[in-house]
This record gives C-alpha cells, sequence and structure tokens, in this order.
C-alpha cells in the first residue's frame, strides 16, 4: 500500500459529507449490511490503490442503492483514479442530477477535466468547489493551475499565493510562482522562489504525481459503517492447549530427570524434526525429536545447565546450526559439525570470559555474515564482527554510535522500513533506547523511553519486535517482564508500544490488559492460525497461564480454553508434531518442562517455511516476509530458522514476497497452504549498470550494460573506486538498424541503483566486412586509456596452447565466441571472487611483429560494496583485478601490467596491447586474479588496423524519459551471463527505491547534449528513448556503431557511500567520491535552474513508489 495515498481513501468510514445532498438520511434508515459491506469495501480497495476491484464494487453499491448520489459520486472516483476519466465523467454528472450541489462531483469532475485536457471546463468545476469553500489548499492550486492553462496566468498569481497562506509548504505553489517570475523577469524574485521550493522538495514526505490534488473533497465519500460489516481478518477460533504427559515423559526418559528448562526449539522443517536445547541438572543437551515427538537423538552439549539463555544461527554458513550459551558469568560459543557435535570455539574466536545477559546474531554491518552483540552483565555491550572464515572481530568501542554501558536486553529490528536494522536496548537506568542504523557501521539514538517500573537483572527480558497490528511497521512487546513496566492507564496496562515516524513511542490501547495483578508475557505466537500475533501470560496469584487472543482492532479477547498447568516461568512455541499449529514447550515455576499440545489451531490454514540465503547469510536472518491476499496482509522478520504463517481462511495466499538483507525481492506467488515450503535465494544482479537496447529492424535487442566503469560510492579493498565517467558501448550494424531515418536506443535501469545520464552520442564507422573494430575501453584504475578505434585483423589467431591453473587444456574453449567458458575457480558464495586462478597463454611464433594486441572477450560478475567488505574482512580471501605476468631471465614469472584491466559488463571486448610487455623471447603470458572473469575468446593479434577510422556523427535528435518497467532475464548460455528480453516486461518492482528528487519525465533532450553536471537522474524503472539521426550505409562496406555515454551509477548498498539517497550529487570535477566539504555540485544559476525545473519527482520512502505510469509500447 501507498501510505502517501492511504489519507486520500481513509479507512476510517466517518461520515462526512458537509456539502452533500440530503438524500443520506433517508440512506441511513435503508441501510443493509450487503451495502455496507459494498461501501467498506470499495473504500478499502481505494486505499490499496486496487482501482479495478474498487470499480466493481461501488458498481454493486450503485446497483443496491440506485437513488444514492454519494455512491455514484465514489465510483466516479474510482473510474478517475483507474485511469478511465470518460466514464468518470459521465458518472459524476449523472450523481449531480440527484444532488446538485455535490462538491465531490464538482472537484473530481475538475481533475477529470484537467487530466484530459479540457482546462476551461477544469475551471468552472474547481471554482463552484471554490465559491463553497475556499479553505482547500488543493482547489485553491487547481483554480491557479487552470487559469495558467487557458493563458490567464497573471491571474493564477493571487490563487497560488492563497494556496501558500493556507498550506505554507506547498512545493508545487512556490514552482508556480517561481515560473511566472521568470517568465516575468524579476529574477531576485524567481531566485528567492527557487530557493524555497528547493528546500521543500527536498524535506517533504514522498509526493506521488499527482499528490497536489489530494484535499478534503478528493473522496471518497466516507459513510458511518457498522463495526460488523468492516472486514476482520482476525479468527475466534479458541484453541486447546493440553499437557501432552507422553511427549514430556519420552523426554525425561532421554535425559533422566522431569526437571529442566529448554533454552531453545530449533525445528529443522526439512527432515520433519525438532531439536530441543534443554538445561537441565545433568547438564545441557541436543534431544531430537521425530515428527511424532520420539526422541530421536540425544547430545550432551555442555556439563553446565545455568545457563541464561542461548542464541542460536548458522554463524560460518555450513548449514548446521551453531549455540551461543550465556550466563551472568559466563559466555559460551558452540560450533556445530554435524548432528550436535559441537566444538567449543570461544576461545579460539576470543569471545570475552565473563557473562552476559543477552545475546544476538544480527548482520549489523549489511555485509552478509552474521555478527554476534552481547550485552554484558557488568561491562559495556560486545561486539563481534564476523570475518567470513569462522573467525570473528571485536569490535566493541568501534562501531560508531553503539558505545554504552551493559543492560539486560538487546535486539536488533528494521524500525523506519529502510532496510537495514536499528538496534533497541534496555539499560539499568529502566530506559528502552532505540538506535537508528545510518549505515557503514553507523549508529545514532534517537529515542530513549524510560519504562514505568525498575528493571531487575535476575528477570531474563526479552524485546520481541512483532506487527501485532498488520500496519506493515515493527511493534515493541518485552517478555519476561511484569506488565506494570509497561503503560498504565488506571488499571489497565498496555503490552504494545507502537513507534511512532519521529521514533516516539504510544501504548496500542488494543493491547491493554484490564487487571490490576502484575502479568508477565511468557509468549507471543499465533495460536490459532489466523495470521495475527496472540499473547501467552502469567498472572501473579493466579494459578494457570491464560492465553490472550488478538482481536485488533479489537481489544485482546481471553481464550475460552483454560490451560490445564501450573504457572510458567517461561515458554517457547514451535509446531512440535508438525501438524500445522503451534504447540508450546515450557517450563513450569517448580522447574518441571511441559509440553503442550496444540489441538485446534490447524482448523484454520498455514504455511511453514524455511528459508535459505546464498549471497544471504544461510539461515536468512534479516529478511522480511509479507503475505498479500486480497486485502490481508502480514509481515514478519526472519530472526530463527523458521517461520510460521497462519493464514485464517484462505486456502492459498496470492503473494509471498520475501525481501531479503540485500534489499533483493523474491516472490512466491499463489501458494497454496497447509505445507512446509523451502525457498531459495534466487541468483540474480542487484547491481550492473543500466541497460542498453538498440532497434534491430525487428525488435529491441539487449546490447550490453552502460557506464560499468563509472560506479560512484563503490567500496574495494579499505577505499572507494575511483569512476571513469565515460564509456563507449559497441553495435555491430545488424543490431542496429534505421527505422524512419532514425535510430532507435533505449537505456533502461533495472537494477537497485541510480542512473546520473549527462551526455550521448552516437558516432559510427564504416569498414571491410572482415575487420572487427572494437573501442579501447576496460575496467581499470587511474590513468584512463584514452578512446581509440582499433581493428581486429583477420590474421587473429587463438594462442598456441591455453591451460588453467589446475593444468586444464583451455585452448578450444578460449578460441570462438561461442559462450562456453573455461572456469578455474569454484563459484564462490561472494559475487565474482574466489580462490587466486591463473591462465597461462603460449602465443606461439609472433616472429618479429613489432605490434601484438591481445582482443580479449568475457563478462565479470562485480561484487557489491558489502561483499567487498566482507572480502576485506575475511583473511582467506583477497579482492585480486588481473595483473599479467611474463617470464624473466631467470624462467621466473614476472608482473608486468598490473592492473591489465578487464572487460567492463557483459560479454565486452577489451583491445590489449602487449607490444612491449616480453622481457625475454619467451612468448608466454599469465593472467592472475582472484576475480572471477568468464573468458568466451582470446585472441592474439599481430597486425591491428591501427589507422585512423573514419567517424560519422549521429546528432541526438529526441531524448524522451519515461517508465519503461523491468525486462524478463534468461540465462544466455546456461552458465551465463543474464541477458535480457526488451519485449517482455513487468511493472512489479524488484528493489526498494532510493530517495530524492528525481528528474521528472518528458523531455530531456536538453540534459544529453554535453557533460555539463545537468543530468537526467533515473530510479529504476526509467527508461530514456534516445532517436539519432541516421544515415546512409555503403553497401559493400560493414558498419560498427559506437554509443558514447556519459555520467555515473550509485547502486544502493548499505556499504556503498550514500546509496540510498540521490544526494550528494556527483560533478565532473569531483576528485572522489564521496567528496569532502571542499568540494560541492555548482550552484550557479544555471544548474540552481536545472534542478529545480528538470528534478522535481520525489520518492521519499525506499518501501514506496511515486506512482507506477502506464508502459510504453511504440512497435
Amino acid at each position: 500500500m501507498n501510505t502517501n495515498k492511504s489519507h486520500r481513501f481513509c479507512f476510517l468510514f466517518v461520515f462526512s459529507l458537509f456539502f452533500g445532498g440530503i438524500e443520506e438520511n433517508t440512506l441511513a434508515a435503508q441501510s443493509d449490511s450487503a451495502l455496507n459491506r459494498l461501501r467498506a469495501l470499495g473504500q478499502a480497495y481505494m486505499e490499496e490503490e486496487d482501482f479495478p476491484h474498487a470499480i466493481e464494487t461501488y458498481s454493486q453499491a450503485t446497483a443496491l442503492a440506485p437513488a444514492s448520489a454519494s455512491d455514484l459520486v465514489n465510483l466516479g472516483i474510482a473510474y478517475y483514479h483507474g485511469d478511465k476519466n470518460e466514464e468518470a465523467i459521465r458518472t459524476l454528472e449523472k450523481s449531480l442530477k440527484l444532488d446538485a450541489e455535490n462538491v465531490f462531483a464538482f472537484y473530481t469532475l475538475g481533475l477529470a477535466n484537467k487530466k484530459i485536457g479540457e482546462s476551461t471546463q477544469a475551471l468552472e468545476y474547481f471554482q463552484r468547489v471554490a465559491e463553497k469553500d475556499a479553505t482547500d489548499a488543493a482547489v485553491n492550486y487547481n483554480v491557479g493551475l487552470a487559469l495558467s492553462k487557458i493563458g490567464r496566468a497573471d491571474d493564477a498569481v493571487p490563487w497560488f499565493e492563497r494556496t501558500i497562506k493556507i498550506d505554507p509548504n506547498h512545493s508545487s505553489s512556490y514552482y508556480q510562482l517561481m515560473m511566472h517570475a521568470t517568465r516575468s523577469r524579476q529574477r531576485e524574485k524567481a531566485l528567492e522562489l527557487q530557493k524555497k521550493f528547493r528546500d521543500l522538495k527536498s524535506a517533504e514526505e514522498q509526493r506521488p504525481p499527482d499528490a497536489v490534488d489530494e484535499g478534503k473533497f478528493l473522496g471518497p465519500i466516507e459513510f458511518e459503517i457498522p463495526r460488523e460489516d468492516l472486514p476482520n481478518f482476525t479468527s475466534d477460533l479458541a484453541v486447546r492447549l493440553v499437557r501432552n504427559n507422553e511427549w514430556s515423559q519420552s523426554i525425561a526418559d532421554a535425559i533422566q530427570t522431569d526437571h529442566g528448562r529448554f533454552l531453545a526449539v530449533i525445528p529443522d522443517l526439512i527432515q520433519k524434526q525438532t531439536d530441543l536445547i534443554i538445561a537441565c541438572e545433568n547438564g545441557t543437551y541436543a534431544v531430537s525429536l521425530a515428527s511424532d515427538a520420539s526422541v530421536m537423538q540425544t547430545r550432551l552439549l555442555t556439563s553446565t545447565s545455568e545457563w541464561r539463555g542461548c542464541a542460536f544461527a548458522d554463524y560460518d554458513n555450513d548449514e548446521n546450526i551453531d549455540l551461543l550459551f550465556y550466563s551472568g558469568e559466563r559466555t559460551v560459543l558452540l560450533r556445530n559439525e554435524g548432528s550436535w557435535q559441537c566444538t567449543d570455539v570461544s576461545e579460539t574466536i576470543g569471545l570475552h570470559p565473563g557473562g552476559s545477559l543477552d545475546a544476538v546474531w544480527a548482520d549489523f554491518d549489511h555485509e552478509g555474515d552474521l555478527d554476534l552483540l552481547l550485552a554484558g552483565k557488568d561491562s559495556a555491550h560486545f561486539i563481534y564482527q564476523n570475518n567470513g572464515d569462522g573467525s570473528f572481530t571485536n569490535v566493541s568501542g568501534k562501531v560508531e554510535g553503539l558505545e554504552f554501558e551493559a543492560g539486560p536486553a538487546i535486539v536488533f529490528t528494521d524500525l523506519d522500513n529502510d532496510n537495514d536494522l536499528d538496534f533497541i536496548r534496555i539499560d539499568k537506568q529502566n530506559r528502552l533506547e532505540i538506535f537508528s542504523n545510518l549505515r557503514q557501521s553507523r549508529f545514532t539514538k534517537v529515542h530513549e523511553h524510560v519504562l514505568p517500573g525498575p528493571v531487575n537483572p535476575s528477570e531474563n527480558i526479552k524485546i520481541l519486535c512483532r506487527d501485532f497490528d498488520h500496519d506493515g511497521k515493527m511493534d515493541i512487546i518485552l517478555t519476561n517482564v511484569s506488565s506494570d513496566r509497561f503503560s498504565r492507564e488506571d488499571s489497565s496496562h498496555s503490552i504494545v508500544y507502537k513507534v511512532n515516524p519521529d521514533w516516539t513511542l504510544t501504548p496500542s490501547k488494543p493491547f491493554m490488559l484490564e487487571s490490576d495483578a502484575s502479568q508477565q508475557i511468557r509468549a507471543v505466537f499465533d495460536a490459532n492460525n489466523d495470521g495475527f500475533e496472540d499473547i501467552l501470560l502469567d498472572c501473579d496469584g493466579g494459578e494457570s497461564p491464560s492465553l490472550f487472543l488478538n482481536q485488533f482492532p479489537l481489544s485482546l479477547q481471553a481464550n475460552s480454553h483454560p490451560i490445564p498447568t501450573a504457572r510458567l516461568s517461561s515458554a517457547i512455541a514451535a509446531d512440535l508434531d508438525f501438524d500445522g499449529d503451534l504447540d508450546v514447550a515450557a517450563v513450569s515455576t517448580e522447574g518441571k518442562y511441559l509440553l503442550l499440545e496444540n489441538l485446534d489451531g490447524n482448523q484454520n490454514h498455514w504455511i511453514s517455511m524455511k528459508i535459505k540465503g546464498n549471497k544471504n547469510s544461510k539461515d536468512g536472518y534479516g529478511s522480511k516476509i509479507m503475505i498479500k491476499d486480497d486485502l490481508f496482509r502480514q509481515k514478519h522478520e526472519i530472526t530463527s530458522s523458521f517461520i510460521h504463517l497462519g493464514l485464517g481462511n484462505r486456502d492459498q495466499v496470492d503473494v509471498i514476497r520475501i525481501t531479503w538483507p540485500n534489499g533483493i525481492f523474491q516472490n512466491v506467488i499463489h501458494a497454496a497452504a497447509d505445507q512446509i515450503l523451502a525457498v531459495t535465494e534466487k541468483p540474480g544482479y542487484v547491481g550492473s549498470c543500466a541497460f542498453v537496447y538498440s532497434w534491430n529492424g525487428k525488435q529491441f535487442e539487449f546490447i550490453a550494460d552502460s557506464l560499468c566503469t563509472a560506479p560512484i560510492g563503490l567500496y574495494v579493498g579499505g577505499g572507494y573506486f575511483p569512476p571513469d565517467p565515460e564509456e563507449y558501448i559497441r553495435i555491430r550494424g545488424d543490431q542496429l538498424r534505421a527505422k524512419n531515418g532514425e535510430l532507435d536506443i533505449r537505456i533502461r535501469e533495472e537494477l537497485r541503483e541510480i542512473l546520473y545520464f549527462d551526455e550521448a552520442e552516437m558516432i559510427s564507422v564504416t569498414h571491410p566486412p572482415e575487420i572487427e573494430v572494437y573501442a579501447n575501453e576496460r575496467f581499470t584504475t587511474p590513468p584512463f586509456p584514452e578512446f581509440q578505434l582499433i581493428g581486429m585483423s583477420p590474421n587473429a589467431r587463438p594462442p598456441r596452447r591455453a591451460f588453467d591453473n589446475h593444468g586444464n587444456d583451455v585452448a578450444e574453449l578460449l578460441s570462438i565466441n561461442d559462450n562456453q567458458y573455461p572456469r578455474p575457480f569454484t563459484p564462490g558464495r561472494y559475487t565474482g571472487i574466489g580462490e587466486e586462478h591463473w591462465f597461462e597463454l603460449d602465443l606461439g611464433d609472433l616472429g618479429d611483429a613489432k605490434t601484438i594486441y591481445l582482443f580479449m572477450t568475457g563478462y565479470v560478475d562485480w561484487p557489491s560494496s558489502s561483499e567487498a567488505l566482507a572480502l576485506e574482512q575475511n583473511p582467506s580471501l583477497d579482492f585480486v583485478m588481473p595483473y599479467l605476468q611474463v617470464k624473466n631471465k631467470k624462467g621466473e614469472w614476472e608482473t608486468v601490467r598490473d592492473p591489465m584491466g578487464f572487460p567492463a559488463g557483459k560479454l565486452k571486448t577489451v583491445p590489449l596491447d602487449i607490444s612491449d610487455i616480453f622481457l625475454t623471447d619467451d612468448r608466454c603470458i599469465r593472467i592472475v586474479s582472484t576475480l572471477q572473469i568468464h573468458w568466451d575468446r582470446i585472441l592474439v593479434d599481430t597486425s591491428p588496423v591501427l589507422t585512423p577510422f573514419t567517424i560519422t556523427n549521429h546528432p541526438l535528435i529526441s531524448a524522451d524519459l519515461r517508465y519503461g518497467g523491468y525486462s524478463q532475464s534468461y540465462d544466455l548460455a546456461g552458465r551465463g551471463p543474464t541477458w535480457y528480453d526488451y519485449g517482455v516486461r513487468t511493472t512489479n518492482s524488484r528493489w526498494d527505491y532510493q530517495t530524492g528528487l528525481f528528474t521528472r519525465f518528458g523531455d530531456v533532450l536538453s540534459l544529453l547534449r554535453g557533460f555539463d553536471d545537468r543530468y537526467v537522474i533515473m530510479q529504476h524503472g526509467d527508461e530514456i528513448a534516445l532517436r539519432f539521426q541516421a544515415a546512409k550505409e555503403p553497401s559493400n562496406q560493414a558498419t560498427t556503431y559506437f554509443l558514447r555515454v556519459v555520467g555515473w551509477v550509485k547502486d544502493a548498498d548499505h556499504i556503498t557511500a550514500h546509496g540510498s539517497t540521490v544526494e550528494p550529487l556527483p560533478f565532473k570535477a569531483m576528485s572522489i567520491y564521496p567528496y569532502g566539504r571542499a568540494e560541492h555540485y555548482p550552484l550557479d544559476e544555471e544548474h540552481l535552474q536545472y534542478l529545480l525545473e528538470y528534478n522535481t519527482r520525489t520518492f521519499a520512502n525506499p518501501n514506496e513508489s511515486a506512482g507506477i505510469p502506464k508502459l510504453v509500447s511504440e512497435f
């Protein structure tokens, strides 16, 4: 849901007809449940921006209430938002026959006429609204805009000024006044208005393109709907939690005692077994249960049993769950070698020997490995950074913003939905503190909340974050702590805190406990499978625990079935018998463990999920799960090796969306209920550079990625890579054909990055067909190679022999372009990086050639900034770009070119001059790297064409920025590279959004005529259509085109400098990115005017778009 529009279609259902007709009084009397439900669903569909369903639902409502002007108005509003303007106008005009003064109808008729270009008619309707109420900013603005459209700019000025009086932050009005001042040659006033507009646009919340139309009359008209007629997704299914003595006895027999504590419950959904980590008087055990809860295996883990807790995770990515035990006296990490054969690695990794009160695994630095944070008992917290090779580095006190004293509870979660992990802690001074993640291992404290009661360190307090009310945001609840620590209101205690946009906490009223007695939360889980988290409570003075069902937005409801057991000191929920509902492994206050079987929860549907990461941690910690089914939404964060999803009465769900920690989306479509669902992270690119497509006479063909030499903010080896903002993309003549005298190129940004596109040129060369012409392009470090066209002659040939470091003969694989690649490396977890490897090429007899070139074709999968950071932390791997070696006089390999350069992207050819590299008569060379480059063809040429070619320039005729969507990807040859089909597109966003001001859609030709820091700023999904003037091709010659592109790309990786935002803006004269305080983007009048005029499309929330326009199809 786009929350920026949610206040338009507010789900309040409060009757708000201030200016409507009189038929509503009679409607209230004749209102029935069916009509109310249709109105409620219509409102809900409008809120979800599901306009086709809103139109269908409102049409049914008008059929039930044909005399209701308001229902007709709502149908007309739905038509308008569904881009059916003619239907909207007809329906709204019909409503005015029933209610001639309905301002909602007037206003939407104004909008519909504005959209189809009928400005005079639009002005008439907007003015009729203003006559009745001139206090609405949107109405005043639209009157002014309509006046401007019909040439009455001077008359429009007072309306824009009146809009600003009503809404001082109305940026669009400042823009209109600025443009009027510019046209009127009032330079100083224009600059003043320009600055105000710029400041407002940079600070305001995300505003979709039609945000200026939001106002009190945008609609739909809201009705007061009885609560029973509203969609309610909770279930009142009562569940029975009964003691299963057989289960308990089987465990008692295995460890020879019926007293102990469950430290962790770890289901293996694939093998259908559950591992219980139990501390008892005999030690700490791993007890493995089969699906019938019979004991399969028992393993003694430690002889110590006085643990406070256990944090489990697969920290070394070997697919075995490892265990971190902690108590007030000591902390121990056990590495699981398999089947709970464990090794104590505490001393090896340098774990502090003292006690801990809490522990959490989380990838706080977002480089793909699970780090460890410990809440020290007497000293400060400890932070251990995972090096990726099984070792850790103690970075305590070195993470900016996380320097603080000891406390009893800690947790990581994404509170602000910006796809990084924020941090929450409770300290000894009774304060709950929230720290926002600023990325690049930086945090800042944003809120401090004092709990009502004192913190007792002996209580095993836990901070849990769950989306209790299904609003897509995590709420906060504390377990194993008395409820009087929460917000008190008379005799009630709210046990759930809502986190506000300003980070403050607000008690959630539906989660009030009506009791004077102190109650402790023992477990939070979905007992009845309706998708809403329920709460298991233990009450001081009570005889047994109580289960309260989440009935949001209504209050908590006590489960009607009592729990037949004594009071509990702890509880963990898991599906022990794999029957589709969550059972409870609990411990009584007397220290006796109890297993409570859930007998009823599986009457509702469910899915249990196991996700497995590849680029991310194996158990997917930090991923997000979002279920979407019609209007039903359910969100979870992965903090365990499994996730249980209650579905209520749904036998399938439309979409399960997984957002992996690195920001990649992965969807499971039409997932059937009542199953164990295993999902493995799919391979794919996150960042690569914008894609180039050309019209080949039949269709648009994928050519290559562009500006791969120009990443900004890319972290590599302790610093940032210097970008080369200019690249020439080679396009064969058969890949680019003229249409109506024009050459058509599409550049589309489809990955999780921002494109700053500053200049585009097209040149071509004609040459004999037997010669292949290439540009002197490669990915390398400064100084960057100057532009040169180099011809590969017909005499170019493969090396005489070619071997890899394993002794494999790869000469045939390197002889032709056939998408067959030698791979002397094993693809690893980090994209494009592995062990050191090499190719040895015997170039054969080169005679007395003075000029020798290699023409090397291949592609590379470039690692992200996060992966580069992980490599830096991992001593077993290194980032080594390809370098060239030859034999010296001692017969030893000696480096002569470092780096040698490599293809910048997908299947590009690097011409490499090796004329002067040899130290002896030996003509063998060696290419060494840890970067996994997929070489397809390597040829040696002793007669390359170096004489200047005749170049033809093709002027840029037009450049149109619009929405392009995302092409279907496929594997070109079974083993890579990934290729793209322009003709098969989707509008389903694949990534979250980088935020800031992007270039508005439309003509951007003037921005691409020179390298002048006036560039097109493109979000993923954006496309530029470029048209160049064609020239006549000679019939007996071949033509090769070169598209020159100038600009930069910045991916949204967590470690990329300023990767989440458009700014700071790059510029031609910058020394490096990120640049220092002494440098800045040019802010002269020309560049300020550019920023103001072109960059007006705002993205302020990474999770939501600014509106998805329709796809453009021209061929």
